[in-house]
């Protein structure tokens, strides 16, 4: 997952960015005769996405542009994978069909067509620094060719059955790629040399499903249907230490390192309805983040330390990695107005203030005698309350006062500005003629009718 193009900060745990009906912005019907599979985002183009599905066919979009498509003809079988060159220039497809198609992606045009696979391509990869790609199929074989000249340059043969992920280094230097057969194979990609093999005790025991590399290139984490992670040295090729995920089900990661973490830190998922956040360096969980159904997806977005997942329940989430705490979820369009993340911060550092100042009332109950008794300043509600009818009530009778009303995402930072370790899932804030927070107050009301216009 390419990370989008929205601003995380760090001196703040409460929703940066939140997605309910209102952030759709064009709903396009795709691969309408089967499955979607495969999507990927343009790294220079924030509004270019790729899409490929169970129909043999491909797309190029434009977000915001409904009517506009390219369609990526020419695989014969199920588009499995696609991806953009890290400059944005070029994007490949594979297919079930074995082939590994390169396009144009300002255009759409096909450049080239590059075959040798005799069975579907699993996943394809760039090299971080130009136009090499990388592609592994269920053959047991990994392909690399020159994508601008259209030529083979290498394949790297070994592994005993299917090679289900795989990919460069970040520093473009080796591949590593990992197989149904439970082994990891490093790679020198000029010499096609088989550096090393990870495989046996104290390894996996059963096939791998995903792999990450760590951003200095010297350390690959491994998932597999064993319910295990591993970390692997790729210098060395010793087997560092695992994980035992306990999890029932495909096992997903991705692995983080960069400015804002000390040390090496991975994410791991699966169909035990969990997230949990691992200090590789320590070896120890961080945090354990709980689904209400499995997790098919997640990707750490960006350098930030935030992790997105996708569940099996439709939704995607946002996590803080350093709280574990749950900072956005696709919420209820019926939770309306609902705040973006700017006001959020406002609304909930006023709340806070107001708690301090004797002039809040928590709970729906104590909200709705406040709009009764005429003394509400306005009302915050909790857009992932469950059922959220339990509240629907309070913004007619807020209506009905003429007293303003807000959604913000989470029910425990609710709970947190009110200054109770427990969610709440509504509050109101009181009027005080001689209140120091009038002129607050009245500024926030306003931007809150703001969201009504």
């Amino acid at each position: 997952m390419n990370s989008p193009n929205r601003s995380f900060h760090d001196d703040d745990d409460q929703g940066e960015v939140f997605l309910d009906d209102s952030d759709i912005i064009h709903e396009v019907a795709v691969d309408e005769e089967g499955e979607l599979y495969t999507v990927a985002c343009s790294p220079a183009d924030p509004l270019l996405v790729a899409t490929g599905g169970g129909d043999d066919k491909g797309f190029l979009w434009k977000i915001g542009i409904g009517d506009w498509a390219s369609e990526l003809k020419g695989h014969k079988e199920s588009v499995s994978s696609l991806t953009f060159s890290s400059d944005g220039q070029l994007l490949a497809s594979g297919g079930f069909d074995g082939l590994v198609q390169i396009w144009d992606a300002l255009s759409g045009n096909l450049k080239c067509v590059l075959d040798g696979p005799d069975e579907g391509i699993e996943w394809v990869r760039w090299h971080p620094k130009g136009h090499l790609v990388l592609a592994g199929s269920e053959d047991k074989s990994v392909w690399m060719w020159n994508a601008d000249k259209g030529v083979y340059l290498n394949s790297f043969a070994g592994h005993e059955a299917s090679v289900t992920c795989g990919d460069f280094t970040p520093d473009g230097k080796t591949i590593c790629t990992g197989s149904d057969d439970a082994s990891l194979r490093i790679w020198n990609p000029k010499s096609g040399e088989n550096i090393h093999v990870v495989k046996g005790h104290p390894y996996h025991t059963d096939g791998l499903t995903c792999l990450a590399l760590g951003c200095d290139s010297t350390l690959a984490i491994t998932g597999s249907k064993d319910n295990s992670v591993h970390i692997v040295n790729i210098t060395t090729g010793r087997c560092l230490w695992f994980l035992n995920m306990l999890c029932i089900g495909m096992l997903l990661l991705s692995l983080f390192s960069g400015s804002l973490l000390s040390s090496p830190w991975a994410a791991t998922g699966g169909l035990d309805q969990k997230l949990i956040i691992w200090d590789l360096q320590h070896s120890l969980p961080r945090a354990s983040c709980e689904h209400k159904d499995g997790v098919t997806c997640l990707a750490w977005l960006g350098a930030s330390r935030f992790v997105a997942t996708g569940c099996v329940d439709g939704k995607v989430r946002l996590w803080d990695s350093l709280s574990g705490d749950c900072t956005v979820e696709a919420v209820n369009p019926k939770a309306y107005p609902l705040a973006d993340a700017q006001l959020t911060i406002t609304i909930l550092d006023l709340v806070q203030q107001a708690a301090n100042y004797k002039q809040l009332k928590k709970g729906a109950n104590e909200a709705t005698k406040t709009l009764n008794r005429g003394i509400s300043e306005f009302v915050v509600m909790a857009a992932d309350t469950e059922p959220l009818e339990i509240l629907l009530h309070l913004p007619l009778l807020a209506e009905d006062k003429n007293v303003p009303y807000v959604f913000v995402p989470s029910k425990q930072a609710l709970g947190r500005a009110c200054g109770v370790t427990r969610p709440v899932i509504a509050c109101s804030v009181t009027t005080n003629e001689g209140s120091q927070l009038k002129t607050q107050i009245q500024q926030l009301k306003d931007a809150i009718e703001k969201l009504l216009i």
